[in-house]
């Protein structure tokens, strides 16, 4: 319960009752490579929310739920209540009496990269050999959804018109606006790559199993009070940070705040006045004689060789860093640049740079991946392109700093962020420690909350405007008064966002830092033109 960064591998989990694992308000973790099966509740009558679930996620987010297989349960996997920003995606769904049970309000995506996962029950295939469907798949829809909210019309489940209704759906390609979509659904069970042998797996026979508390990762990168000034400009002031393998931080700040200095001297490009900074666990200034780190760094501005070719840039870089030529021909091909790769740097279009200076950066399979504003200029599927190729390095471990102000489109896809100003930090933690340190509130609204309110006392401070205003901590709290005392299933939870939280932070520094450079650049102009207009008045007027 509550738990963050777990790691849970190579366990089987079978016959048990209510669920096999449990996550109960998690985060950042990973569930790769078990398996359950046969997890049933044999009741003839079994009530609602009993049923058997392979895993159960309830109100977790930023989890990553890979290469699994859920066979032969009442439920494969069933989400609950404030989740956000899981992928669940390579995983194999067998046999399951429900694939999967959503309740939100949000339409979930459970592919990633253009990879989904494998549903024994999903039939349309594309037949030209490709290894995705040529349809989405939808385990869970709004009908799913009805059922669970009024368990008293179960006895429709299998009738004529639900069984129209669902072809009708299937067959006119309805569109829902909640529930789970798998946009690229596998036609044969995913490659176990290995993680799984039998041998190395624990047989658990149990009512049920959970896991928490399982640290996962090293720190890669580590920042401690670190200070420097440039003549009587202080850059940084006592700033501090550990980023872990396989994590993403966000480095967030207005212009002029530090972020600049502070990738420099993690690159060992400026060193520091004072403080000290450590990377894989060793020190900085023993690395060129103890250690080898490998780096990589995608700058705001990609400056190449106008008149080399695409392919001659990424081999001379390879050559540099000792990375063979097959390495640049696969990246080349990664990045869909194969059909510009003769052709010269200068004929490229914006776009197309920021891809080869990405595969650049990660030749040689770096340890830490500095990224300035990688994203900058690009259309929303070159973003999404380059989050996605991110993802894969975290997946073997890599640490990645971002340093970015598109905020929305990194929301989710970052383990923390730190924000500064003026050459301090100012907060740093993942997004519910941020929404804590910023006193902002969760919203949770549902119909019938003012009946509830006037019953239940314990939650009359928190109301206003006909919704619940809370901190997150008190999440699981409220939401399970509403639903286990009063029923109430059927509600939307709104989290301050990381603008918002950005905002709360240094919002009004930057709106006076703006205000004092408009009013610089307009004052001078508009006493230009107050001086004109009198001296043309004033030659009129002669």
């Amino acid at each position: 319960m509550s738990s963050k960064s777990i790691y849970l591998h190579h366990n089987r989990v079978s016959h048990a009752l209510d669920f096999g694992v449990l996550l109960n308000m998690t985060s950042l973790c990973l569930i790769e490579s078990n398996e359950a099966e046969l997890v049933s509740n044999p009741s003839e009558k079994v009530e609602l929310g009993r049923e058997g679930k392979g895993v159960f996620i309830y109100g977790a987010r930023d989890n990553l739920v890979w290469n699994n297989q859920f066979s032969q349960n009442d439920i494969g996997i069933y989400m609950a209540m404030g989740g956000e920003g899981n992928r669940v995606f390579e995983n194999r769904f067998i046999d399951n009496q429900s694939q999967v049970k959503y309740v939100g309000d949000a339409l979930l995506e459970w592919s990633y990269g253009g990879r989904g996962n494998y549903w024994s029950s999903y039939q349309s295939w594309s037949g030209d050999g490709l290894q995705v469907g040529k349809d989405v798949y939808r385990p869970n829809d709004n009908l799913d959804r009805l059922f669970w909210l009024y368990p008293e019309a179960n006895f429709l489940m299998g009738s004529p018109i639900v069984m129209l209704l669902k072809w009708a759906q299937r067959e006119f390609d309805i569109v829902e606006d909640t529930g789970i979509i798998d946009s690229f659904p596998l036609s044969t069970p995913s490659a176990s790559s290995g993680f799984i042998d039998e041998s190395d797996m624990t047989l658990v026979e149990s009512d049920s199993l959970s896991f928490g508390g399982i640290f996962m990762g090293n720190s890669a990168v580590s920042v401690n009070e670190v200070s420097h000034h440039f003549g009587d400009f202080s850059a940084l002031k006592q700033v501090s940070f550990s980023v872990e393998q396989g994590q993403t931080m966000a480095l967030l700040g207005h212009n002029g705040a530090g972020k600049s200095t502070l990738i420099k001297i993690i690159l060992g490009l400026i060193t520091p006045e004072s403080g000290e900074v450590s990377l894989m666990g060793v020190g900085q200034c023993l690395l060129s004689r103890e250690s080898r780190v490998r780096m990589g760094y995608l700058p705001e501005n990609v400056s190449f060789y106008d008149k080399l070719t695409g392919e001659e840039i990424l081999t001379y870089f390879a050559a540099l860093k000792g990375v063979t030529k097959a390495k640049v021909a696969t990246l080349i091909e990664d990045f869909g640049l194969g059909y510009a790769k003769d052709r010269q740097l200068k004929t490229y279009s914006k776009g197309m740079k920021q891809r080869l200076g990405f595969a650049q950066a990660i030749l040689s399979e770096p340890d830490i991946l500095m990224l300035d504003e990688p994203t900058v200029g690009l259309d929303p599927q070159a973003s999404q392109f380059l989050y996605g190729k991110i993802a894969e390095l975290k997946r073997i471990g890599c640490a990645v700093i971002v340093c970015t102000h598109e905020l929305s489109l990194i929301e989710s896809h970052i383990d923390m962020a730190m924000i500064m100003a003026k050459g301090e930090r100012l907060a740093l933690g993942d997004l519910n420690q941020l929404r804590l340190q910023s006193g902002l509130k969760v919203a949770l609204k549902c119909d019938g909350l003012a009946q509830v309110v006037k019953q239940e006392s314990s939650l009359l401070s928190l109301y206003q405007d006909d919704a619940l205003y809370f901190d997150v901590e008190l999440q699981e709290q409220v939401v399970r008064c509403l639903t286990s005392q009063y029923g109430k299933f059927d509600f939307s939870l709104s989290k301050p966002g990381l603008t918002q939280i950005y905002r709360h932070f240094i919002g009004h520094d930057m709106d006076s830092h703006i205000g004092s450079e408009q009013a610089t650049r307009i004052t001078p102009k508009e006493s230009i033109l107050t001086r004109l207009s009198s001296q043309f008045l004033k030659m009129r007027n002669a």
